[in-house]
């Protein structure tokens, strides 16, 4: 082959090369507008974050009464039911307790009966008494007005012989002898005695009435008893229901000996056997239940469109080719930092201006299901459509 022939082939290839650089290149750059702008048109509606994970709650198992735990029912990682059993603390303590208290109660109501016998007792025989005494009273008070009526008949007739007697020692002894002299002055006598004895008559009457008086008046006073022993009775009364109360808080703690699983969830954090001795709020485990959501940390500038209920797409790093559909249910009052142990204090020192993230939460449209893991903690990429 002629040197002109090779020069010829050589200028050949090397066009060809330049060619297909240059449409290897415009290929490049037509892909690489085309995925710019789609992802341009893409992000234009939408707000999304690297910044966020898998939240939900985590509720902690503790006791409420103190003991030995003498089973466990359950593992860590052990999937549970609501109302499940999950440990069992040593209730003998807590039964002597209860018959103790219900050994209490009866004492307690012994005593009340007793009070409430006593108090009818007391009342039925001061009432008894009262009213005899009454009686009494009213018998002494009928005598006294009877010695008083005595005490004018026998005044009128001592009037009556005197003024008979004068007559006599008026009268000269042609009228009157004086035998008959004699015997009117001896009725003078004899109706001043019986006045005299009439008006003591009244005396008597009047201090036997001060006598039943004093009488009456100490059966009234046993009214004042029955009032005391009435309160007595309330005293044991209240006396029970105190005891039925610590009943009801002895019942309450030997039912807390078992202790149950308060939701549907995991177990975690496993820290009891059984033998160990647990104490009242010790954290013994706790329940993750299966409902989880999404707490997402925006940028407060890309807050501007968001609103709650619009619709989310959430990619898992652990599953990145499956899209789980969620919807934003609300935005916090306040940005992370303002909630923090320490928030900032920007009117100290030189501030610097930085972009905060509110916290928003996003909850799943449909249960993730057995199926996929989705616990606390996990890395997602939501993706939040505003416009």
């Amino acid at each position: 082959m002629s040197t002109s022939d090779t020069e010829t082939t050589e200028n050949g290839n090397g066009r060809l090369s330049g060619f297909i650089k240059a449409a290897i290149f415009v290929a490049l750059l037509g892909a690489g507008g085309l995925y710019g702008v789609r992802y341009y048109i893409e992000s234009l509606p939408f707000e999304k974050t690297d910044d966020a994970f898998i939240d939900g709650d985590i509720i902690g198992i503790s006791p409420q009464v103190s003991g030995e735990a003498v089973e466990v029912l359950v593992e860590s990682n052990q999937d549970v039911e609501a109302g499940e059993l999950l440990l069992v603390i040593d209730p003998e303590y807590y039964e002597g307790r209860l018959a103790h208290q219900l050994a209490a109660i009866e004492l307690a109501e012994a005593r009340r009966r007793t009070a409430e016998t006593t108090v009818e007792l007391v009342r039925m025989t001061t009432e008894a008494r009262v009213q005899q005494v009454e009686s009494e009273l009213l018998e002494a008070r009928a005598g006294l007005e009877e010695a008083r009526a005595q005490v004018k008949a026998a005044k009128a007739e001592a009037v009556r012989a005197e003024l008979e007697h004068e007559r006599h020692q008026r009268g000269n002894e042609s009228i009157f002898t004086q035998r008959e002299r004699d015997y009117a002055e001896s009725l003078v006598q004899v109706a001043r005695a019986e006045l005299s004895k009439a008006r003591n008559g009244v005396a008597a009457a009047q201090a036997a009435i001060e006598v039943v008086e004093a009488r009456l008046i100490n059966a009234l006073s046993g009214r004042q008893q029955v009032k005391v022993r009435e309160s007595e009775v309330a005293q044991y009364a209240a006396e029970v229901e105190v005891e039925r109360a610590a009943l009801k808080q002895v019942e309450l703690d030997l039912r807390h000996t078992k202790i149950y699983a308060p939701c549907a969830g995991r177990v975690t954090r496993k820290s009891v056997d059984a033998g160990e001795q647990v104490r009242v709020g010790q954290r013994l485990l706790a329940i993750v239940p299966k409902e989880v959501w999404v707490e997402a940390n925006f940028r407060e500038t890309q807050l501007t469109d968001m609103r709650p209920e619009q619709p989310v797409e959430i990619r898992v790093d652990t599953y990145p080719h499956r899209v789980f559909m969620g919807r934003v249910e609300s935005i916090q009052s306040g940005s992370g930092a303002r909630f923090s142990l320490l928030p900032p204090e920007n009117a100290t020192g030189n501030y610097v201006k930085i972009v905060q993230r509110i916290p928003v939460k996003i909850v799943f449209d449909e249960s993730p299901g057995d199926e996929f893991l989705l616990v606390p903690g996990m890395s997602v990429v939501p993706k939040v459509r505003v416009r």
